[in-house]
């Protein structure tokens, strides 16, 4: 029995030898092919099916954000200058922030003191009255780019330490990373001081920190915010009209991919707002395996909004047998922890094949939602889409 083993286990060795190798041969192709082939030919062969399909299966990373970047283009000329004027602002704002947080600071000690020193103050009279009238300093607004959105410098600061806190790279004090991370997101609340920043934002900026230089991540972060109608800016607006618009796309479409579990979830009364917002704000960057969130990625930047929705109905999809038959507790639960069960590794139900790979074949082939498609399914739920 122990020989048997023994040579079972080497049986194993060996051919997971032999599936990295054959891995590594076809990452190095690829990165031959996009390198020679494809940048350099970029607006010949960018929507040529060799391309699309070499695409799918995931840009070399050390290629990404050359590859992103061009994918999404520069359409609103954000240059170099435009970033350092937005991060010079964001510097002056908050240099104001604190000048202001420190007079506001000294006020409140002063009113302290003085009711202190003036105990018998008249009925209805406070130290508050002190602070905003009769004289004295009254409480300083925040500066205008950040007007409306009081806590945004504090909630950047905050969401950069709980960005990736595995990696080590974007926390103060010696993060790499963590300095370019919030000068992208002031910048970016200073570019689109309509919107401001939003929580959740770090995760879409330091996915692109982790891909290509800061000036780069700041113009492709606006791009992605271009079009009012897009899912980003419309679930980080939470335009509640559209954003029910999304969600009757999504079920439409899981209805089409797997109406057994569709049903299912309309008789438990799970709902996609229980679980789209956190996967589609973070682009899946934040529930997803690192390396699983960068194809998702990829394929964003290859189909477009199209991606995220193609990906969420893959992952119910994935997961479908262990869902039907749940209840309403025990389901959402599930849900909710999918994406991180998608990593490299034995896929049970699938014999020998990788839980990842098992996963994209998935989505290639159970959810083949190209643009056109998406775009139908849009404008049956009333949407117009991004072109």
């Amino acid at each position: 029995m122990m020989k048997a083993a023994q040579a079972r286990d080497a049986a194993a060795r060996a051919k997971a030898t032999k599936l990295r190798l054959a891995r590594e041969k076809e990452a190095i192709a690829a990165l031959n092919t996009w390198t020679s082939q494809i940048l350099p030919n970029w607006d010949k062969v960018r929507y040529a099916k060799k391309t699309t399909d070499l695409w799918f299966k995931g840009v070399p990373p050390r290629l990404r954000g050359t590859v992103w970047a061009r994918a999404v283009g520069n359409p609103l000329h954000v240059s170099p200058d435009v970033y350092e004027l937005c991060k010079r602002r964001a510097a002056d704002a908050l240099t104001s922030h604190r000048m202001q947080r420190a007079a506001l600071d000294a006020a409140l000690v002063e009113a302290v003191a003085k009711r202190t020193r003036a105990p018998s103050l008249s009925s209805g009279e406070s130290s508050a009255a002190t602070l905003s009238g009769h004289g004295e300093t009254a409480p300083p607004q925040q500066p205008m780019v950040f007007q409306g959105r009081k806590d945004t410098l504090d909630l950047i600061a905050n969401d950069i330490s709980r960005t990736f806190p595995a990696l080590g790279v974007f926390q103060q004090p010696n993060g790499p990373l963590a300095e370019p991370l919030a000068s992208v997101l002031e910048a970016f609340a200073v570019y689109r001081a309509d919107m401001g920043y939003v929580q959740g934002m770090s995760y879409l900026a330091a996915m692109l920190l982790l891909n290509m230089d800061d000036y780069s991540a700041f113009a492709t972060l606006c791009t992605m915010f271009r079009h009012r109608s897009g899912v980003l800016p419309v679930f980080y607006r939470l335009d509640l009209s559209l954003v029910a618009k999304y969600f009757s796309v999504f079920s439409t479409l899981l209805a089409q991919v797997s109406p057994g579990l569709a049903a299912h979830f309309d008789r438990i009364g799970l709902r996609p707002e229980f679980f789209l917002y956190e996967w589609f704000l973070s682009l899946f960057s934040k529930p997803l395996p690192l390396d699983m969130a960068a194809r998702v990625w990829d394929l964003y930047f290859l189909d477009g909004d199209a991606a995220l929705f193609r990906v969420a109905v893959a992952l119910l999809r994935f997961h479908e047998r262990q869902l039907v038959g749940l209840a309403f507790d025990e389901c959402i639960s599930d849900v909710l922890r999918l994406p991180g069960r998608i990593k490299p590794g034995p896929a049970g139900r699938v014999g020998e094949v990788d839980a990842d790979v098992a996963f994209w074949d998935c989505v290639r082939e159970s959810v083949p939602l190209d643009r056109d498609a998406y775009r139908a399914l849009c404008r049956g739920a009333g949407l117009v889409p991004p072109e």
